[in-house]
């Protein structure tokens, strides 16, 4: 302990780029070079003391602050607060993991990561099969969340294509929906060519929405053109054709 408060007490600055550089008293070359072994570990560690995480290893299944995380390493915010966890203990019986309840979601294995109040921030489920159902519709992958007294979604991948405020979602986990905090659809990808506000957008882009629900950005469907014969004034043919 008195080393590593020595080694503190000669810190004078540290950068982005986990450079450390020290104030030397008068001292011995090898109280000077086990400084440096010591400053070395330090370096590799800084990115955990920047960020205001506290990394803890669990050695078994363990309920921290009401919500049973699985062994292995939890995040606290530097208040104590649990910042992010694994979650589910393995039933060798159903051979998956046990469901947990959390905010109203049941959660099936996975890793959460909550805001310092304790809401909910993201669920990344364990794998495909352990999809997360909120209000009729099933999620993949990666469901980010507002910080809210209700659950509010604010970008999600889809299990599967839905029509969400009228708008025909892809889903999937290459695609994914983005939600204002209104519950209002902000940004979504097209199953198919889709006529949005008498505007027909591109099938397989992106529209984005004002949180009025009018349209932002979009891709317009390709027009196709057909080259007549060159006009001339005696037939009163037009060059150009659209279909």
């Amino acid at each position: 302990m008195n080393d590593i408060t020595e080694l503190n007490g000669s810190i004078n600055s540290v950068s982005s780029w986990n450079y450390v550089s020290l104030n030397f008293k008068e001292q011995k070359n090898g109280k000077r070079e086990m400084i440096r072994k010591k400053l070395l570990v330090l370096g590799l560690c800084l990115p955990l003391f920047s960020s205001g995480a506290i990394a803890e290893k669990l050695e078994k299944d363990t309920v921290i602050q009401g919500i049973k995380c699985a062994k292995g390493y939890v995040d606290f915010y530097e208040s104590g607060k649990l910042k992010s966890a694994t979650l589910g203990t393995w039933d060798r019986n159903t051979g998956r993991y046990t469901p947990i309840q959390i905010q109203g979601m049941k959660i099936q294995g996975g890793e959460i990561k909550l805001y310092e109040s304790g809401k909910l921030k993201e669920i990344i489920p364990r794998c495909w099969s352990y999809q997360i159902k909120i209000q009729r519709i099933w999620f993949c992958k990666r469901i980010e969340f507002y910080e809210s007294e209700k659950i509010k979604i604010s970008k999600a991948f889809l299990s599967n294509n839905e029509t969400i405020q009228g708008i025909k979602c892809k889903g999937g986990s290459d695609y994914y929906i983005v939600f204002y905090e209104s519950g209002k659809l902000k940004n979504a990808t097209l199953v198919e060519n889709q006529i949005i506000q008498g505007i027909e957008c591109w099938e397989g882009r992106d529209v984005e929405l004002y949180e009025s629900g009018k349209i932002k950005k979009t891709y317009l469907v390709i027009v196709k053109a057909t080259i007549l014969q060159p006009w001339n004034k005696y037939t009163n043919q037009q060059p150009l054709s659209f279909i």
